[in-house]
């Protein structure tokens, strides 16, 4: 027969010390409850559950998530072969974000970042009849701003790109995120990205919605996770930027910074590599501008706005 109940005390601190599970007789099972994704079991986050799966048994729980954040969800059963587990979301759909995995035998543990609502857990034995424990840990990612529908284009949120910190969480089941922001002049747009992940592909989008550019932001060798930044040189007009799950997902944040005069070596202190004679690409012919500006400061030029003296000195 399925047994539910909270272990408190001593024996929950002993099941996720010694990630060791206690268990009681097993059986086959004749308790209709919590069978089918229309009959779960309810489970508050942060409880120890314990039951038994009975030969070709269905076990299926539900729990809410508040917020986008981490949660963590860790097994104990007794030894066997053919025990498994998947996450499934809780929407209309009951889809399910995980393959099954086999759970095997002592104890396994499972972390998932998700979005705010309904999830369900769904457990299946095939041939043996074993009893486990369960426990369905949450922690809040502390997102500034709850992740919105942005996951298209058409519903990019809106940023500021004057320094602002933004943070946000690519999830298991919200894998892009898209934002908007307008440049009024023309300057160096700076993309600052940062986060624990290991890898995150970026996109960027002009007026027309058209890529313009894209890539991998990666976790250095010797490095906790991501740290990294893309400027680019933008004319007037709308911009998306986008960020999308690669190998790992999880919560991020990311800001833009603008500089105007992004060639005025008073300002910056050292000329962008950029396109600087804007012919679509940054080659060799950039870097002989660059160094002819050098010369003409080096000799005596007063114009620290390279920008100025290229528009002076157009041919």
């Amino acid at each position: 027969m399925k047994i539910k109940k909270i272990l408190t005390g001593a024996l929950t601190s002993a099941l996720l010390v010694t990630a060791m599970p206690v268990f009681s007789a097993s059986a086959d099972d004749n308790d209709p409850n919590g069978n089918t994704v229309l009959d779960p079991i309810d489970i508050t986050l942060g409880e120890t559950v314990s039951g038994s799966l009975g030969y070709s048994d269905n076990d299926w729980y539900k729990f809410t998530v508040p917020s986008s954040g981490k949660v963590t969800i860790t097994f104990g059963i007794e030894p066997c072969d053919d025990a498994e587990f998947e996450l499934v979301s809780g929407n209309d759909e009951a889809t399910a974000l995980t393959p099954k995995k086999e759970l095997g035998s002592d104890t396994n543990i499972s972390t998932y970042y998700l979005t705010a609502g309904d999830y369900y857990i769904h457990l299946s034995m095939q041939l043996n009849a074993r009893s486990y424990d369960m426990q369905v840990k949450f922690t809040s990612s502390d997102l500034t701003v709850e992740n919105e529908d942005n996951n298209t284009i058409a519903k990019a949120v809106p940023v500021e790109y004057d320094g602002t910190v933004y943070d946000r969480q690519l999830s298991l089941n919200d894998s892009i995120d898209y934002y908007t922001f307008d440049v009024a002049e023309k300057g160096r747009v700076t993309l600052n990205f940062d986060s624990d992940m290991d890898n995150t592909d970026w996109e960027i989008y002009n007026s027309e919605d058209a890529l313009i550019k894209k890539g991998t932001f990666v976790k250095g060798e010797q490095d906790s996770g991501i740290s990294d930044k893309e400027a680019n040189i933008m004319k007037p007009g709308k911009y998306t930027v986008a960020f999308k799950k690669n190998e790992s997902y999880g919560p991020y944040t990311f800001s833009l910074d603008y500089l105007k005069n992004y060639n005025d070596i008073s300002v910056s202190g050292i000329i962008a590599a950029a396109d600087i004679n804007e012919d679509g690409s940054i080659d060799s012919s950039d870097a002989s501008l660059i160094l002819t500006y050098y010369a003409y400061i080096s000799t005596g030029g007063t114009e620290t706005d390279m920008n100025k003296w290229l528009a002076q000195n157009k041919k």
